[in-house]
């Protein structure tokens, strides 16, 4: 048995199965609130913000949060280092991830690599890779390389795949 998991769909469900975990919702939230005015930002946490501004109270207790750690680091900065960590995490499942062998499966193996590739480069950027693109935009490509990877391998194997609204 290996460390870490092996083959296609077991890595990519495990790797994909961090876009909607703890850190991702944190990530995109401080994002979110990162570029709310001060005003707009002082409402969100405020003890009773308007109902009708719906925000809930996972996105106040992570704003409020956020509030708290910018007072130590800049706000990009703890956005970088939560990044960093999720990637840390999430291209683990990638180190053992594999294609079938054979031409047909070519593009489908093509995107894989790149994948893993990109993936592994930005949880390892002193491994030589040079990455030092710790954006969301950058984990946003991330999600979108394994979705139209999915629908790709859907096709593969003869299915009409969509992803549907929700």
């Amino acid at each position: 048995m290996s460390e870490f998991e092996k083959g296609l769909i077991i890595p990519l469900i495990k790797f994909y199965q961090h876009f909607g975990n703890e850190a991702y919702s944190r990530i995109r939230t401080w994002k979110w609130f990162s570029k709310r005015t001060k005003k707009d930002q002082a409402i969100i946490i405020s003890d009773n913000p308007p109902s009708s501004l719906n925000y809930g109270i996972q996105v106040q207790r992570e704003c409020g949060d956020f509030i708290k750690r910018i007072k130590s680091k800049s706000p990009d900065a703890i956005i970088e280092d939560e990044l960093r960590m999720w990637v840390y995490g999430a291209a683990d499942h990638l180190y053992e991830i594999e294609c079938p062998a054979g031409n047909d499966w070519n593009e489908i193996r093509e995107r894989v690599n790149n994948l893993r590739d990109v993936g592994l480069d930005m949880r390892n950027p002193h491994m030589g890779s040079g990455w030092d693109n710790f954006s969301f935009e950058a984990i946003q490509g991330l999600h979108k390389m394994v979705k139209e990877l999915t629908v790709l391998i859907d096709k593969k194997i003869g299915l009409s795949p969509d992803w549907g609204e929700y």
